[in-house]
């Protein structure tokens, strides 16, 4: 009897050592494919993550691992089935990574249908990082096949078992993720997926896919009603001082950024150096909500004004009914402009032909309806400059349709990637150094060099008008080339959000206030300048807040007029100001919600 019950200790010993060996070869199967640099970049990460994560990422691998085998009740099939799942997960995440630059997560699942239509910007095949999941899932099915499989089968969990094993795996979740003081509790994922590990952040996004609006800390909806009141009332009482009311044309650059700020890129030639050439052209720094990739959440800040603190999701356009939310559209329309849109890619990427009709722009022109287009030297796609061609046709037929001011808002897509597909003769601009991206480098910092050249001609043009016209071009993100780990300022975070941002007027307009602002401030800064006070209560409270704090970031931390870095839970008084601004969003965009 005793040799019995020592079998049996021994048993479930070696099954639980087994499984914990599954875990991890499934955690490495989907952690080396999501956005590291190269197997040895992966393989610094997951050292520095700690113990303590790798327990966590290990136990979140096992809980998967215990559901697959409630349902397939042999040992060696359940690993099988585990490991073949984590291989596809591990491919999925390889190819998301290359679209947009970050790992796959279950919001990626709305917008199947915009990765599809932006397949043809790159070549997919099997890269390094595929290649080694394919020997680490060769290896895992061979210790099954040869180890598990030779023991004796698991036999069928009893409903007891079960429970408990459920019980268990909800008190570690509680424990790691949701309880007041959890080990990793649940934020908003940015640059934590390499520092805690994939599985980690795969819970934290999923958490954030289904937790999406955040109610401010101290939110009094009393309080913010009456201030929303007291905003309402200084719009009513404060006399326009429009002069005229200029065309606006706004562009989001994709891509648009200055590798030398990152410290570890030298160019053989400035990329932005044409810009001192140009007449009337200011220059500055937009803050943006995301790292190598989400174009949405650049263009949901720019559009409306509002920050995505609250919204720690990747696609506002998929979460939110944009129907008659407060933006630029609603405000330039209650002046009397014309309001366009246009991006040279499908209507269905992000839901952008819904949501720019929901906003209310009176035209929207996607791919079918754009007209020669052409790449960059012997490359296919949309270049700024036959995007702007476009972009100059249809506002001079507006005009000649109507003369009513023009607000014209332009997402552009010649920098989106994937790069290194150009013959290199082509390019203009290279990389000075050993870096990974070699290649890739040399092609995007001549995309920044077109892109430069395309405003020049296209402010050029706007500059034979007689009508006044204001251009404002700023980027939507830094490229995914980005290795934010090997960037040794201080204050990275902040400087891989820093985008150019250049403002150019025919009329009377400056734009030398603020060296940097976030994005969200951009629609106050051209409102204050035309000198529009009819407002909605949040756009005015920006007015007032931008000399304030004239930064506000997605990731906790705000930067006042001095440029001190503080959290949104300080005493100060620009603090307290903020938190107002989060909760007359969060009034607005709830009410918006539910409305």
């Amino acid at each position: 009897m005793p040799d019995r019950k020592l079998d049996r200790v021994t048993t479930i010993f070696l099954r639980w050592i087994s499984a914990i060996i599954i875990a991890v070869i499934g955690w490495a199967l989907i952690e080396i494919t999501s956005g590291y640099l190269s197997v040895l970049h992966c393989a610094g990460f997951v050292l520095k993550e700690g113990p303590v994560n790798w327990i966590i990422n290990t136990f979140v691998m096992l809980s998967l691992l215990f559901v697959i085998s409630i349902f397939i009740r042999t040992e060696w099939k359940a690993d099988v089935v585990f490991l073949s799942l984590c291989f596809l997960w591990a491919t999925v995440n390889d190819y998301v990574t290359a679209l947009h630059g970050s790992p796959f997560s279950f919001a990626d699942l709305r917008n199947i249908g915009t990765a599809i239509n932006v397949l043809d910007g790159y070549r997919l095949g099997i890269d390094s990082f595929l290649a080694l999941d394919i020997l680490i899932f060769a290896a895992g099915l061979f210790y099954v096949l040869r180890f598990v499989r030779r023991r004796a089968q698991r036999p069928p969990f009893s409903v007891k078992a079960t429970v408990l094993g459920l019980c268990v795996i909800i008190a570690g979740y509680y424990a790691c993720f949701f309880m007041p003081q959890a080990i990793r509790p649940m934020q908003q994922t940015g640059s934590t997926i390499h520092t805690n590990g994939y599985p980690i952040s795969l819970v934290d996004m999923t958490y954030n896919t289904f937790y999406r609006i955040h109610k401010p800390d101290n939110y009094d909806k009393d309080y913010v009603l009456a201030l929303e009141a007291s905003l309402e009332q200084d719009s009513a009482a404060e006399t326009d001082t429009v002069k005229q009311k200029p065309d606006i044309i706004l562009i989001l650059n994709e891509s648009f950024f200055d590798l030398r700020r990152t410290s570890y890129v030298q160019t053989d030639r400035d990329p932005f150096d044409a810009i001192s050439d140009m007449k009337d052209v200011f220059t500055g720094w937009c803050v943006i909500p995301s790292i190598g990739g989400g174009t949405n959440q650049s263009e949901y800040e720019l559009l409306t004004g509002n920050s995505l603190y609250l919204i720690p999701q990747d696609t506002p356009f998929n979460l939110l009914d944009m129907t008659g939310a407060t933006s630029i559209v609603s405000v330039l329309e209650r002046y009397g402009y014309h309001t366009t849109a246009m991006h040279p890619k499908t209507h269905i990427n992000y839901q952008r032909g819904k949501q720019y009709a929901a906003m209310g722009f009176d035209k929207s022109y996607f791919i079918n309806d754009f007209s020669n287009l052409y790449g960059i030297g012997d490359s296919t796609g949309a270049s700024d400059a036959s995007v702007y061609e476009n972009l100059l046709r249809w506002y001079r037929a507006d005009i000649q349709q109507e003369d009513v001011p023009q607000f014209v808002y332009c997402l552009t897509y010649q920098n989106h990637g994937g790069f290194g597909q150009r013959a290199a003769e082509y390019d203009t601009i290279h990389a000075i150094g050993d870096y990974d991206f070699a290649d890739e480098f040399d092609e995007y910092l001549t995309g920044i060099d077109y892109s430069i050249q395309a405003f020049s001609s296209l402010i050029r043009e706007l500059d034979k008008s007689d009508r006044p016209v204001i251009v404002c071009m700023m980027g939507d993100h830094c490229p995914y080339l980005i290795n934010y780990n090997q960037i040794s300022l201080e204050d990275r975070d902040l400087v891989v959000r820093s985008v150019p941002i250049l403002w150019w007027s025919n009329a009377d307009y400056t734009f030398d206030d603020f060296d940097t602002v976030s994005i969200n401030y951009v629609s106050s800064i051209l409102f204050s300048k035309i000198g529009f006070t009819d407002l909605s209560p949040m756009f005015r409270y920006q007015q007032s807040l931008i000399s304030r704090a004239p930064v506000i970031t997605t990731y906790g931390y705000y930067y006042n007029a001095r440029g001190d870095k503080l959290p949104y839970g300080d005493d100060g008084p620009e603090a307290s100001a903020v938190r107002d601004y989060f909760s007359l969003e969060y009034n607005n965009i709830t009410r918006k919600a539910t409305d």
